[in-house]
């Protein structure tokens, strides 16, 4: 693969990367696989399937027998290890602190070798203490044995993101954990991860934790990756019976929690309502001429962009109006197409709505769902045989 070839805003590149230890084990066989800029890629399956030798490789802890990985533009191998390490951020089961340094050392470890100023280190070590909730005047000089297990793995964390670097690297960081505090951990790394934007590869056995966190997910079975893609990808079409198993009967029958609207918009023509999408820059006079035109009691308001802004009444709409203050109802509920078919639910209900308005990867409308749609999809999703039968009934 050439430095050309890297484009589109891919991160890391596996192009035909094997790993023979010397003593023959085949770890890793011929695996190909893109890493696209921003991704959340988890790499899972069974003990001893090549996932934790795949991720080391990344940052040369672990080099590959044979093809080639490029980070960025550049094969890897041209690359000095110590210089690489210190731009790719990694968290580990063990969470790896160092006893003798102080919260606030142990996270300034990489900007201090990067000859960070004090100064800068240590606004650098409050700011991250602040996202996870650890005040930096209680914590940030206590040493790693005062916390419990939980704020030990969070400063791991928040050490491989001090420096800001392109890409993190975690393997099964949340294992050891008790089950309560490792779903609080996943919800802080995802609002984490939702601020910073970064490119994660995420090492996990665990097939809930890799469906709650990953934008990608590799199953990886005897050393190759036998399917990869979006969540709903894998819960909807497992590739194989060994993909099919290792997911679960539960997941591929359907969960609510778990199956994206939109997955569940593309078996289904029409499902959609449509209303009039209104610029609202346009102003009152076009937006009531809209609705007036569509017969619609509400119409989509978006900005100059064509995104989601807020819902627009035509009850309380005067064409003669100076604006569209009077109008908008901003507490109207809107979801994406890659939330989960719940995430709608739990909308309608907190809301107290009709219909929720689907939004699509850009933040622009594409419709709305009513009540009615909605418990169709969540029945047809958990009993795909009588869903809709069910719902006929009631």
């Amino acid at each position: 693969m050439t430095g050309e070839e890297m484009t589109n805003g891919l991160m890391v590149v596996f192009d035909h990367v094997s790993k023979v230890f010397p003593d023959g084990t085949r770890a890793v066989d011929d695996v190909n696989l893109r890493i696209v800029e921003g991704e959340f890629v988890v790499l899972i399956g069974p003990s001893g399937c090549g996932k934790t030798t795949t991720l080391k490789m990344i940052n040369r802890l672990v080099d590959p027998s044979s093809g080639t990985i490029y980070f960025k533009d550049r094969d890897i191998a041209e690359r000095d290890p110590v210089e690489l390490r210190r731009q790719v951020g990694y968290v580990i089961q063990e969470v790896g602190l160092l006893p003798h340094l102080t919260i606030a050392q142990n996270i300034a470890v990489v900007p201090r070798l990067l000859k960070w100023s004090a100064e800068r280190q240590r606004v650098r070590v409050d700011e991250l203490l602040r996202m996870v909730g650890m005040d930096p005047a209680v914590h940030r000089r206590r040493y790693p044995h005062e916390l419990s297990g939980g704020q030990q793995q969070r400063v791991g964390v928040l050490r491989a993101l001090a420096a800001d670097p392109e890409i993190v690297l975690m393997d099964e960081p949340f294992g050891s954990l008790d089950p309560i505090t490792r779903g609080q951990l996943q919800d802080e790394f995802k609002k984490l991860q939702s601020e910073f934007h970064k490119t994660i590869v995420f090492v996990t056995h665990d097939m809930d934790e890799a469906l709650k966190l990953g934008d990608k997910i590799v199953v990886m079975q005897q050393g190759r990756v036998v399917q990869e893609g979006a969540p709903a990808d894998l819960t909807g079409r497992g590739a194989s019976a060994f993909v099919r198993h290792f997911i679960g009967e539960r997941r591929m029958v359907g969960d609510p929690s778990l199956v994206a609207i939109g997955q569940w918009l593309e078996s289904r023509a029409q499902a959609l309502s449509r209303l009039p999408v209104i610029d609202l820059a346009a102003g009152a006079r076009s937006a009531c001429a809209q609705l007036a035109r569509a017969g619609a009691e509400f119409g989509l308001g978006v900005d100059p962009d064509g995104c989601w802004v807020a819902l627009v009444a035509a009850a309380t709409l005067a064409a003669d109006a100076a604006d569209l203050s009077g109008a908008i109802r901003e507490d109207a509920p809107a979801v994406s197409v890659a939330d989960p078919l719940k995430a709608a639910a739990e909308r309608l209900i907190a809301e107290d709505c009709p219909w929720v308005v689907v939004l699509d990867r850009d933040r622009r409308p594409l419709g709305v769902l009513g009540r009615s749609q909605v418990l169709v999809a969540l029945v047809e999703t958990m009993w795909p045989e009588s869903g809709r039968e069910e719902v006929k009934g009631r």
